[in-house]
């Protein structure tokens, strides 16, 4: 699963909308976040960096490999396809 799907169903999960998660990266992390920046990873248009991705999972409650598992499974797959 990409990772833009990750974050999105997650975030719908938890009952937060967009700007909500912005909000808590902005207040619990200093992270610069707005609405739109959630929503361009949503839709696969800009991925986080790293540091992003652990504030992410701190306020969603969850794993940082909760957020990127199936997208180092694919990885791994299509690595091993090559040989």
């Amino acid at each position: 699963m990409e990772l833009a799907l990750v974050i999105r169903q997650i975030r719908r999960a938890k009952n937060l909308s967009q700007d909500d998660l912005a909000f808590l990266l902005r207040d619990k992390h200093g992270i610069p976040a707005r609405q739109k920046d959630v929503s361009r990873w949503e839709i696969g248009l800009m991925s986080p960096r790293i540091n992003v991705l652990y504030a992410i999972a701190d306020v969603m409650g969850v794993k940082m490999d909760d957020l990127v598992m199936e997208r180092r499974k694919r990885v791994k797959l299509s690595v091993e396809e090559q040989f």
